[in-house]
């Protein structure tokens, strides 16, 4: 996937462009509702690979299968979702992409609604589950959920090496 964001990220107090992390893994989905276990599962083989720790794997999980699981809500596109995860140094980064309508930067929450209220539970969770988020709208249109973890944080313990260079189209792999 090509650098989709134009903005800079700061790891370790330097300014690093996007476009300058290793990639890890790369996924293309089709945004309907029964793909988001599929994402899951490859997800958590991918932390599973990276040996992350049981509880660290399911808040890597829970927050970029939301920010995946609000891509297919909210953007109303057929247009496929870019899952993309890379890394820097001690940092790992995701991002969600979608092509649809964008986002009302005033829906955002920053905490969770009442417990009586049924919607708006993703972007705070998926705050609670990562290091930080960014919420973009990106060159091009749609949304880009920017997702930053320190590695002690998701508790690797295994050397992270690149090679998801390729996209995986999990329309062709998982119907």
């Amino acid at each position: 996937m090509a650098a989709v964001h134009t903005k800079c990220l700061t790891v370790s107090g330097k300014p690093v462009q996007y476009k300058d992390l290793m990639t890890l893994l790369n996924l293309r989905v089709p945004p309907n509702p029964w793909n988001v276990s599929k994402v899951r599962d490859q997800l958590i083989r991918f932390g599973t690979d990276l040996r992350m720790s049981p509880e660290a794997l399911e808040d890597f999980v829970t927050a970029i299968g939301e920010a995946f699981a609000n891509a297919i809500e909210h953007a109303r596109t057929v247009e496929p979702v870019d899952i993309n995860i890379r890394s820097q140094g001690e940092h790992i980064v995701a991002m969600v992409r979608d092509r649809g309508c964008g986002i009302d930067p005033r829906r955002v929450l920053d905490r969770l609604p009442p417990a009586t209220t049924e919607r708006g539970r993703g972007i705070p969770l998926m705050r609670r589950c990562s290091s930080s988020i960014e919420i973009s709208e990106p060159i091009g249109g749609g949304t880009l959920i920017v997702l930053f973890w320190e590695t002690a944080r998701l508790q690797i313990d295994r050397p992270l090496r690149g090679g998801g260079s390729q996209i995986t189209t999990l329309s062709q792999s998982l119907q």
